[in-house]
């Protein structure tokens, strides 16, 4: 090598000063084709709805079927979130409102405007919006025309199911509001294929309250999302139950009902309705005359009456009403036996129903109340049908169970979802072909919203902040520095 001040060493400097120039550009050059490269791909995923997030265990926008409602929707719809600034769940919101948006774009004759009210912030508008709708802070108002549903926060968060094993574990929140606004888009723009009417103003669990006790809101949304629309019915107010009803649910009354109202339920199903009661007393209601005369008789629970019992049975028999509930288990709060008669007012009918017991528990010795051996099973649902007529009556249908406490929402949120599947599996087997398949909706899945409001965020900023540049430091490390010490 030529010493340092020979006429050489000029040359070599600038030798040097050119290779690392060609470097610089050629690091330029990789940098603008890498982004060019990410910007052409994010177009074309836009176009095409393909998304990866950078989230723990989240697929990418929103859920097949979400995306299955919207391409066979059409209408115009604006969606508003409304959520307080400090809500865990307001930016999750706001983020499937985005993606709401986004997937209507590919969407012919669907448009969805999406916005977003920061209620501590945007007070003027937030107001106006509680104005014109009963809306709420911390939900959603989803708009076609002058209709209207509101997806409140009890309607977007779940609790996760407990752990086998560890029962005292804390369950933990879940976000599924893409599950709730879908089925608030559905019941919006497709008309309801069925009417269900709940029997209200006697203490029965009511499907629209969220209250874990007293409220049956879980079970109506399962029944909602497919098909069928909710409403209820105040026998009290109404002389006779409306001829749109397509099925009258009777959960859990707490008084008896007038005898008008028996008349008007007894008349119901001998003019072909379909009715589904659910009792935890033998005189629950009054409803006793109407049931015998249909071959059912609601007995004590078979163990002891002043102690709360769980039971839980997998044991169905072979019926159209429990034909999708093989294996799955249920579970029940010291449920009455149903028993099916012969003699007393059935038997003298002419059009005499058929009766069949549905749901078993294992015999129980009354006096301790546990599972005795040796006796036979017992049925605790059972089902009365009577064929259509010759005159053009429908078929009518009546399905007893000695156990409300199972279709609340404590029970149907805390992970039973055979509970579930057995009220969608008896509700479809009442309105027959008039609704689509009921079970084949998982219950209480938590559709992908898309984003986790919690730890999808601080991932995120841990890759952005940490991975990252680490990352790019290691590159330059391994493949930079000894490329320069070369040079």
């Amino acid at each position: 090598m030529p010493p340092t001040g020979t006429p050489d060493a000029p040359l070599r400097t600038a030798e040097i000063r050119r290779r690392r120039r060609g470097a610089g550009v050629n690091v330029f050059a990789a940098v603008v084709l890498a982004a060019a490269v990410f910007a052409v791909a994010n177009y074309c995923s836009s176009l095409l709805y393909a998304k990866w997030h950078f989230d723990y265990g989240v697929s990418g926008g929103l859920s097949r079927r979400t995306l299955s409602v919207l391409q066979s929707s059409q209408g115009e719809i604006t969606m508003t979130s409304m959520f307080e600034q400090s809500h865990p769940y307001g930016r999750a919101a706001r983020k499937l409102l985005q993606e709401y948006a986004e997937a209507a774009e590919l969407v012919h004759g669907l448009a969805i405007r999406s916005r977003s009210l920061n209620v501590n912030h945007d007070v003027m508008e937030t107001a106006e919006v509680m104005r014109r709708h009963p809306a709420e802070a911390n939900s959603i108002l989803i708009e076609n025309g002058s209709e209207f549903r509101v997806v409140r926060e009890a309607d977007m968060i779940a609790r996760t199911a407990p752990v086998p094993g560890r029962p005292d574990e804390t369950r933990r929140p879940m976000f599924i509001g893409e599950s709730a606004c879908t089925e608030a888009i559905i019941d919006l723009l497709r008309p309801a294929d069925s009417t269900v009417y709940f029997a209200a103003g006697h203490g029965e669990y009511d499907p629209e309250s969220h209250h874990h006790i007293t409220g049956a809101s879980a079970i109506a949304q399962e029944i909602s999302r497919n098909g069928a629309a909710i409403r209820k019915l105040n026998l009290v107010q109404t002389p006779a139950i409306p001829q749109d009803c397509d099925a009258l649910v009777i959960a859990g009354p707490r008084t008896l009902f007038s005898p008008a109202e028996v008349d008007a339920v007894s008349a119901y199903l001998d003019n072909g309705g379909k009715v589904m009661v659910l009792l935890d007393d033998p005189y629950a209601g009054g409803l006793s005359a109407v049931l015998e005369r249909w071959g059912l008789r609601v007995a004590n629970p078979p163990g002891p009456q002043h102690l709360p019992v769980r039971i839980s049975t997998t044991q169905f028999a072979e019926h159209p009403a429990t034909r999708r509930l093989a294996n799955v288990m249920t579970a029940f709060s010291n449920p009455c036996v149903i028993e099916t008669l012969d003699s007393g007012p059935v038997a003298g009918r002419r059009d005499k129903p058929i009766v069949s017991p549905l749901v078993f528990i294992p015999p129980t010795d009354p006096a301790l109340g546990v599972f005795a051996s040796g006796a036979p099973r017992q049925a605790i649902a059972a089902a009365s049908e009577l064929g259509a007529s010759a005159r053009g009556r429908e078929s009518a249908k009546l399905l007893v169970c000695g156990d409300s406490d199972f279709m609340s929402n404590a029970m149907t949120q805390r992970g039973f979802q055979g509970n579930t599947l057995f009220v969608l599996s008896s509700i479809e087997w009442l309105l027959g072909s008039r609704i689509r398949a009921l079970s084949e909706s998982a219950a209480n899945v938590a559709l992908d919203p898309g984003v986790s409001p919690v730890g999808g965020w601080r991932g995120l900023a841990w890759r952005t902040a940490v991975a990252l540049p680490l990352a790019i430091l290691a590159f330059g490390w391994v493949v930079l520095v000894p490329l320069f010490r070369r040079l």
